[in-house]
């Protein structure tokens, strides 16, 4: 969503669950039904027992989110930290943002990751 003198809304989520995130964008503003909405920022780790149940639950995760109607592009990759992922999404509006954020917050991986720390940025929210 754009403000009057043509700047992009954002706000940054550090520390969020997965199933606060929808909530944090609800109460920051209401999502934008016009154009892209960009999620960037990490997963975090603790501990190894953390990366390998990433490790597990990521490939479905992936190929779940990317079947959803509205999302352009989907990844989470391994930085060179290994307890550290980046995550990179977009999604056509925010109703597919939302949508993404209900689904994945029901999901085997949203369930069995939700106590992981999170540090994004959304942008067009």
């Amino acid at each position: 969503m754009a403000r009057a003198d043509g700047s992009e809304i954002y706000f940054r989520a550090i520390g969020f669950s997965l199933g606060n995130l929808s909530a944090a964008c609800r109460d920051h503003g209401r999502l934008s039904s016009m154009g892209t909405v960009i999620l960037e920022g990490k997963l975090l780790c603790k501990d190894a027992a953390e990366v390998e149940l990433v490790k597990k639950l990521l490939p479905e995760h992936i190929r779940l989110t990317k079947a959803e109607p509205g999302c352009i592009s989907f990844t989470v990759t391994q930085s060179q930290d290994p307890w550290v992922w980046l995550v990179n999404e977009e999604f056509a509006d925010g109703a597919a943002f939302e949508a993404h954020q209900q689904r994945a917050t029901a999901s085997t991986w949203g369930r069995r990751t939700s106590g992981l720390q999170r540090s994004y940025e959304v942008t067009g929210v």
